[in-house]
C-alpha cells in the first residue's frame, strides 16, 4: 500500500529538511536564548522507538498537534519506523538554533541530529526539530529520517 504524502506530513518533513540545510550549511543560525536538553530529545524519541503514538503526539508541539491528528501521527509511525526494527544505537551529533524556518511561525528552534542504527538499518540520521512553546517547554515538531 503506497502512502501519499498530505500536506501536513510534507510541513513535518519540511521543519526537518530545514533542520538538515541549517546543519549543512549554517544559515539563519541565532544565538540560543536557552538551550535544549538533549535529554528532552532522547526521552521523546524513546516514545517514537515504542511506536507509541499517544504519549509522543501528547508531548508534540502545539503546531504539530494542530497539523497531525494523532491517528494520522500512529500511521506515519508505524509505516515509517516498524519496517526498520528496534533501536540498537543513538548518537547526538549536533544542535543548531533557529528563530525561522521555512512554513513555519518565527519562534525559537532546536534542530537535533543523531547518528543511530536499527536492526533493519545500519546506518541513519534522524533529524528532530524541536520549538520551544510558550509555556517554556521544549515540544517536537518535526522528525525525519535518511
Amino acid at each position: 500500500m503506497r502512502l501519499r504524502r498530505s500536506s501536513n506530513q510534507r510541513i513535518l518533513l519540511l521543519a526537518a529538511i530545514a533542520g538538515l540545510l541549517l546543519v549543512a550549511i549554517g544559515l539563519t543560525r541565532t544565538a540560543p536564548p536557552a538551550t535544549i536538553p538533549v535529554r528532552t530529545v532522547e526521552n521523546w524519541l524513546h516514545h517514537v522507538d515504542a511506536l507509541d503514538a499517544d504519549a509522543s503526539w501528547k508531548e508534540a508541539s502545539s503546531f504539530f498537534q494542530q497539523k497531525l491528528t494523532r491517528e494520522k501521527w500512529e500511521t506515519i509511525l508505524k509505516t515509517t519506523r516498524t519496517p526498520i526494527g528496534p533501536v540498537l544505537t543513538r548518537r547526538h551529533t549536533v544542535t543548531q538554533y533557529a528563530s525561522r524556518l521555512p512554513g513555519i511561525p518565527d519562534g525559537t528552534y532546536a534542530l537535533l541530529q543523531f547518528h543511530s542504527t536499527f536492526t533493519g538499518k545500519e546506518s541513519a540520521i534522524e533529524s528532530v526539530v524541536f520549538s520551544k512553546e510558550p509555556d517554556g517547554h521544549w515540544r517536537a515538531l518535526g522528525y525525519s529520517m535518511t
